[in-house]
């Protein structure tokens, strides 16, 4: 099943962008969180069942940082420190790359764009009355959220909902809280990606494949 989008009691056409295209039973939001604490080292990969992918991730995360490290350290003491410093930026590009790769893959699962280890679209399953559909972009407003530009508050302010953001900080700065707003910040991007985050209306800002037309 896919999110569906109700009017009059019947679920309108269209959930697929290619009708060919075939839904995973692989529940979206645990793939999304597996994605947002664990995707650096392929928890999104592993419980999507695309273990190579998430052996890939891991692999990246600790024995290259590992390998370089042993690798720059026997070079650099061993008098050849040109070679140690183009392994040590080999090493972080390698971190860029996987962070990158990261960001993009929890993108698409919040797209619903990302497949499972048989080529199934994960998606979610919410059934949303039309009447109840913000007509505002959920792709737009999840790439708002990302940092730096949610810990401003971008994707508030794109909503209309920059007072509800301003005394949501305000209040985490009175309290002494401001460690809150990262993970603030990560149940927003959650909420974009499942369809349950809504504007300034009230109005539910469900996953782009399934935009009221």
């Amino acid at each position: 099943m896919s999110v569906a989008v109700v009017e009059g009691g019947e679920e309108t056409a269209g959930a697929l962008s290619n009708p060919s295209e075939e839904i995973s039973g692989v529940d979206h939001e645990t793939t999304f969180l597996a994605c947002q604490f664990f995707g650096l080292v392929g928890g999104h990969n592993f419980y999507a069942g695309k273990p190579l992918y998430g052996i890939v991730n891991l692999l990246s995360f600790f024995a290259v940082p590992l390998i370089s490290y042993r690798v720059h350290t026997h070079l650099f003491f061993g008098g050849r420190e040109a070679w140690a410093n183009l392994i040590f930026g080999a090493a972080v590009i390698n971190f860029i790359r996987q962070v990158i790769s990261w960001q993009i893959d929890q993108y698409r699962i919040a797209m619903g764009t990302f497949k499972d280890g048989k080529g199934k679209l994960i998606r979610q399953f919410t059934r949303i009355p039309k009447e109840n559909v913000s007509s505002v972009d959920q792709r737009m407003t999840y790439l708002l959220s990302l940092f730096p530009l949610g810990w401003f508050g971008a994707h508030f302010f794109y909503i209309g909902g920059e007072l509800f953001w301003m005394a949501r900080t305000l209040k985490m700065w009175i309290l002494g809280k401001r460690s809150l707003g990262f993970g603030l910040l990560f149940r927003d991007q959650s909420h974009i990606a499942q369809g349950s985050f809504k504007d300034s209306e009230g109005k539910i800002i469900c996953p782009s494949y399934m935009q009221s037309k």
